[in-house]
């Protein structure tokens, strides 16, 4: 019998080759650097999502068309409150403004009412009623700005100002992004075109009043304008209304007659001259800025009255008491 013989073989040790390891390795990393990939992209994309004021406002030389009015609804950024202010206009949700935004819509010009609501998420504060309400008469052509202001505590207040005073706030404002407006009749902004610079008016438009209807006798101070005064200011900016499609500026200048010492005269002058202005200004039809300087008797329209201070003479010089309205502007078409 032939014995059978047997080989044993020692057990072989499993060992890892090294392109193994680099492998796994290359393979770990990989992992990893799509996951900081995905976590960048997502913090990119959280903070363009929150992003919530965009281009710097750039309304300032712009206006509309006729047809229309646009408003332009502004927060400062010294608000006190956080949160949100939210704008309606006739009943209908516009924008919700963080402070240092703002944001317009253009509807047709008429009355219009307009709303206002503290909303901070956390509290859903004054979820459901108007902190104030506005009632506004929109011009056709014009731009209205409101404000909003949070002075009373925890209540907003919509605020009409001139374009023209709030121009330093708006340079500072940004557009509110993320708020869809829902307002029901508004419109698509048709800005007005410029006129060429050869048809702006090549001096300013002057109108009169006459000194001795504005006020009473040796009188410039506001308590001292007369009825028939305010309503023939009142006619004349109806009639610059009519005239002009934009207004660039107002300017008052008052004038009086010889009689009296210089002093005086440039004194009553300048002061019919401000007052005038300033109840000009506090209407608020216009967006340019209204100033008012005064010339005394240095200016004389008629200069054939006699020098001696009787009845006669003080009539003959009524042309010469007067305030003189200089308006620089575009003209409304024929």
């Amino acid at each position: 019998m032939t014995p059978i013989a047997l080989c044993s073989h020692a057990p072989r040790r499993w060992t890892p080759s090294t392109p193994s390891w680099l492998g796994a390795g290359l393979f770990v990393w990989a992992l990893l650097w799509v996951g900081m990939s995905t976590v960048q992209a997502q913090d990119k994309a959280i903070t363009q999502e929150m992003e919530a004021l965009g281009k710097w406002y750039d309304l300032q030389n712009k206006g509309v068309t006729d047809s229309q009015s646009r408003i332009i609804f502004y927060r400062p950024s010294v608000a006190k409150l956080g949160g949100a202010a939210t704008v309606f206009v006739n009943g209908r949700y516009h924008a919700s403004l963080v402070s240092g935004g703002y944001s317009f819509v253009c509807i047709k010009p008429g009355p219009v009412t307009l709303g206002v609501r503290w909303m901070e998420v956390q509290r859903r504060a004054n979820k459901d009623g108007f902190d104030s309400i506005t009632e506004l008469s929109l011009a056709g052509g014009r731009n209205q700005v409101i404000r909003v202001n949070d002075e009373r505590g925890k209540t907003l207040v919509l605020v009409p100002v001139k374009q023209a005073d709030a121009a330093k706030e708006l340079e500072t404002m940004r557009l509110q992004l993320h708020t869809i407006s829902r307002v029901a009749n508004a419109m698509d902004c048709a800005d007005a075109a410029e006129k060429p610079a050869d048809l702006l008016p090549k001096a300013p438009r002057r109108m009169q009043l006459v000194g001795d209807t504005l006020f009473a006798f040796n009188r410039g101070d506001a308590a001292g304008m007369t009825l028939q005064g305010l309503r023939a200011i009142d006619l004349l900016m109806a009639q610059i209304d009519s005239e002009f499609n934009r207004v660039q500026r107002i300017h008052v200048v008052g004038h009086t007659d010889p009689f009296g010492s210089v002093e005086r005269n440039e004194r009553l002058s300048k002061q019919r001259a401000k007052t005038v202005a300033d109840y000009i200004a506090s209407r608020g039809r216009f967006t340019g800025e209204v100033t008012s300087e005064g010339r005394g008797k240095r200016d004389l329209v008629i200069t054939s009255c006699g020098t001696e201070l009787n009845p006669a003479n003080i009539d003959c010089n009524q042309a010469n008491r007067r305030v003189t309205v200089e308006v620089t502007g575009i003209h409304r078409e024929p």
